[in-house]
């Protein structure tokens, strides 16, 4: 099996490297109807980061990496998040590039299940294991690589910014670290108190409209008007 360690993966010839990530997001388009629609720029984004990810738990394989990546579109963008697999990835007695392998082959499928509904987009935009953190630093170091420059927050001063917004999305029943991460994207497009001014949000946070889909409703939104894959 190739091996590579995380230098030579850097020092690896660019074309090299691209056919790759190329590889990669050629499968997952092919294999995962949720990604089939996706511009191939924002795609190869997401998958760079999820590589970097992936080698911060000091996986080096070829076959790990695509592993971790792919994990990451058919059970959730944040699936190291879970407990029991956060623990597995972090489980000194076994070679890092075998503990995902491991945890595919040994973890009960209500592991996978639970860890695929709490699924956030955030994980496509954190480059490395953000688990230890708190949530609301996650969601700030996620809105960092998932907004357009003049956006990010870390122009801004940030953490107050984000602990507001998530503690508002909790007030209007958004779900979730990816309902937090939703909203606060949001509040940086579009202002903080967006919810109260812009007219379009009245019709997103009628009674009628499940939490759920209203998560779903701002992230199209923000698609439609900033570009920003959420």
């Amino acid at each position: 099996m190739l091996t590579i360690t995380a230098d030579q993966l850097e020092r690896l010839d660019q074309t090299q490297q691209a056919r790759f990530a190329s590889a990669l997001c050629a499968s997952i388009q092919t294999d995962y109807p949720d990604y089939a629609r996706l511009a191939p720029v924002v795609l190869q984004v997401l998958v760079a980061n999820a590589l970097a990810r992936a080698q911060s738990y000091g996986l080096t394989w070829r076959s790990s990496l695509e592993q971790f990546v792919r994990l990451m579109a058919a059970v959730a963008p944040n699936f190291d998040t879970h407990p029991a697999i956060q623990a597995g990835l972090g489980n000194d007695t076994v070679e890092p590039d075998e503990r995902l392998p491991l945890l595919v082959k040994t973890l009960p499928d209500g592991v996978w299940a639970e860890a695929a509904e709490n699924s956030s987009n955030l994980g496509w935009y954190l480059r490395a294991n953000q688990v230890p953190a708190a949530s609301e630093a996650r969601i700030a170091a996620a809105l960092a690589n998932a907004l357009p420059q003049k956006f990010r927050p870390a122009t801004l001063n940030a953490a107050p910014f984000v602990a507001q917004s998530c503690r508002r999305a909790a007030e209007l029943g958004l779900p979730g670290e990816d309902g937090g991460f939703t909203f606060a994207a949001c509040n940086f497009l579009y202002g903080a108190g967006f919810e109260s001014r812009v007219a379009w949000v009245a019709d997103i946070f009628a009674p009628h409209i499940a939490p759920p889909l209203r998560v779903a409703l701002l992230k199209a939104r923000a698609a439609i008007d900033s570009g920003v894959w959420l």
